[in-house]
């Protein structure tokens, strides 16, 4: 998924018109490779050039940073790649309001875990499939 082109480009934006942006999840790109982060650079350019747009990456941001920078500068990315990332994203933020009000209204906390949320959402964690790993 992370670095299907396809998938995350062809069907998402030019079929489906999706504007938003795609997150990947937790160290996601490190996944890319079949042993995880055996070339972080090739995964981040096979991510990016997939359709990425953001990834999680608590503990190695600096190296994703260092090798994102790389490529550009090196034209294996091209700009206008980076502009439309940086445009998606924004573009989300200022329609949510998260510049003009960034912080999260402690005023609705007491209704987390409220039976509304469940409501809402009526899976629990029986209706997850069960997959064995080994």
């Amino acid at each position: 998924m992370h670095s299907n082109h396809n998938l995350v480009t062809k069907f998402l934006k030019d079929t489906l018109n999706f504007r938003g942006f795609v997150i990947l999840e937790w160290e996601g790109i490190d996944r890319i490779t079949s042993l995880p982060h055996s070339n972080y650079t090739y995964s981040v350019l096979a991510g990016i050039q997939a359709g990425i747009y953001m990834e999680m990456v608590p503990l190695n941001h600096t190296e994703f940073i260092n090798d994102l920078t790389y490529l550009v500068k090196n034209e294996f990315i091209i700009m206008s790649r980076i502009d439309d990332v940086v445009r998606r994203i924004l573009r989300v933020k200022f329609t949510m309001g998260l510049f003009e009000n960034p912080l999260a209204d402690l005023s609705q906390v007491d209704k987390l875990g409220s039976q509304v949320n469940y409501s809402v959402y009526p899976f629990s964690n029986a209706d997850v499939p069960k997959f064995q790993i080994g």
